[in-house]
């Protein structure tokens, strides 16, 4: 089958509108066997790092509680893709959704256990980095917080998401400025070390985000992501 040009262009509003009855379907399923549904979004990297490894203690006080996770990326309409919760990194700006400040973003240099720790900012400067396509300057404004300047700014590695950045440094390919929070598990395990003791905060910071006029329902949540949270120092420009 080909679809005609017509088609082509009704498509997107088919696929969106099939998406929303099939959550619909499921959050009426689950009213019927007397589960609650309740919607969450989060970016893959801190769905998966730091959220899902602390849900069971949530949904153990919670037995009729029903989950539905997404890792949809970027701002979103919440009527349209029918979710509670989404968890934003960035400013808190998101047209229709009230945003509350859950934590900012903490990175530091690392290793893999066959690179060295340093014991100052100008040697990292000699040594292969690995930088994120989604946060460029990232290297730059740590050596610049640190008095360092970098001749180039660009050598080194690049890729394009945290969970690369983590496996390429777990590699031994170079070094990496990583949100502690998302590497929790390797530093316990000692297949990452923080490679110099001198944290960034950045610019950003995490959101927790509910549709305007409706955040009874995930509430709860909300109160329970912000105690999951040791550490919540605003970042800089929040």
């Amino acid at each position: 089958m080909v679809l005609t040009r017509a088609g082509e262009d009704l498509l997107p509003e088919v696929q969106r509108l099939l998406r929303i009855a099939e959550r619909t379907m499921r959050h009426a399923t689950a009213g019927a066997a007397g589960e609650t549904v309740l919607s969450v979004n989060a970016l893959p990297s801190f769905a998966q790092r730091w959220l899902v490894p602390r849900l069971a203690g949530y949904l153990a006080q919670h037995p009729g509680l029903r989950l539905d996770l997404s890792t949809r990326s970027g701002i979103f309409d919440f009527d349209e893709v029918q979710c509670d919760l989404a968890i934003h990194y960035g400013q808190p700006i998101w047209p229709g959704g009230s945003c509350t400040y859950l934590c900012s973003e903490i990175v530091v240099p690392v290793a893999g256990a066959a690179l060295p720790a340093v014991t100052r900012a100008e040697a990292l400067a000699e040594r292969p980095k690995i930088h994120l396509a989604e946060r460029p300057a990232l290297w730059s404004e740590w050596f610049g917080r640190q008095g360092v300047e970098l001749e180039n700014a660009n050598e080194g590695h690049w890729v394009d998401e945290i969970a690369l950045a983590i496996e390429t440094v777990r590699a031994g390919l170079g070094y990496a400025l990583l949100p502690l929070y998302l590497i929790e598990q390797e530093l316990a395990a000692g297949t990452l070390r923080v490679a110099l003791d001198a944290p960034f905060s950045t610019d950003m910071a995490y959101y927790i985000v509910t549709p305007e006029g409706r955040a009874d329902g995930a509430a709860g949540f909300r109160d329970w992501l912000i105690g999951q949270v040791s550490f919540r120092p605003l970042a800089r420009g929040a």
